[in-house]
């Protein structure tokens, strides 16, 4: 019988948490979060410090704050696909209530 958190290259198991999420699934969380806050941050702090200088304010604080938010947004929504696809090769129909029938593109409604 495999192991429910078994990585998929056949490392040794994980151990897990009660939930039966992997130890290590909360600090990709987090990661992914001040990832999310850095960029849109720095980016909108390099808008504003060139709207300092050209003397283009908000200009320039604004494209950053829209292109900071877009690329962390962007990022945000890749990782949690990434470890979507990483928790479900691990466990099948993770995340389902006991008997409830799993639905997605590939199983139909």
């Amino acid at each position: 019988m495999d192991d429910p958190v078994k990585r998929p290259n056949d490392q040794a198991p994980q151990e897990a948490t009660p939930r039966g999420w992997p130890v290590g699934a909360p600090a990709r969380y987090t990661s992914a979060g001040l990832e999310f806050i850095l960029t849109f941050g720095l980016l909108t702090a390099a808008g504003w410090a060139l709207d300092r200088r050209l003397g283009t304010l908000p200009m320039l604080t604004i494209a950053g704050s829209a292109g900071g938010f877009a690329l962390a947004s962007y990022r945000l929504i890749r990782q949690g696909l990434e470890i979507h696809r990483r928790w479900t090769q691990r466990r099948p129909g993770a995340g389902l209530d006991e008997g409830e029938p799993p639905c997605g593109p590939e199983t139909g409604p």
